[in-house]
């Protein structure tokens, strides 16, 4: 499999290795450069997160997690957890809210609207609490529910943030 590594590593670039290969391997070949703890985002805005506990997890094709965590065109970016987790989050959420067509529900207001706003709440210091708790119960309304995978893949990275980074 040829994987695009990218972030805070010493060698960035194209990889090839076979499918199998714990990812724990991929990284440490591409040489972590990070302040915490490794984590990584995996198939780019539209897949999701794994935390370094989450690294003997061999590569292969489709969810590699149940946070959505998928190997997709091979893009793996190395990020420095918790630091990096949160902007590289509302990045790509923000970036999947826009490329919403707006034609159904789930994916227009759940995802461009609440699901959005609601995380950029969070590290504010206000309401998070209860800001995290709606967003945890708005999840299962978006994913699975929309005319086209985009919702779906929308959720992920914000799922899997929560999931391995939530403090």
């Amino acid at each position: 499999r040829i994987l695009s590594l990218s972030g805070r590593i010493e060698r960035p670039g194209v990889y090839e290795v076979p499918i199998g290969t714990l990812l724990r391997d991929v990284v440490e070949r591409a040489g972590p450069v990070v302040q915490g703890e490794p984590a990584v985002l995996m198939g780019g805005p539209s897949g999701g997160f794994l935390a370094a506990s989450a690294f003997d997890t061999p590569l292969a094709p489709g969810p590699m997690h149940p946070t959505g965590a998928m190997l997709g065109a091979g893009g793996i970016t190395v990020l420095d957890a918790p630091g990096d987790i949160r902007e590289t989050t509302m990045a790509a959420a923000a970036f999947n809210a826009s490329e919403s067509c707006g034609k159904c529900t789930p994916c227009r207001e759940g995802v461009a609207g609440f699901m959005v706003n609601l995380f950029a709440k969070i590290g504010t210091g206000q309401g998070e609490e209860k800001d995290v708790e709606n967003l945890e119960a708005l999840l299962p309304l978006i994913e699975g529910r929309s005319f086209c995978p985009l919702a779906d893949a929308a959720v992920w990275p914000v799922k899997g943030s929560l999931r391995h980074f939530k403090d």
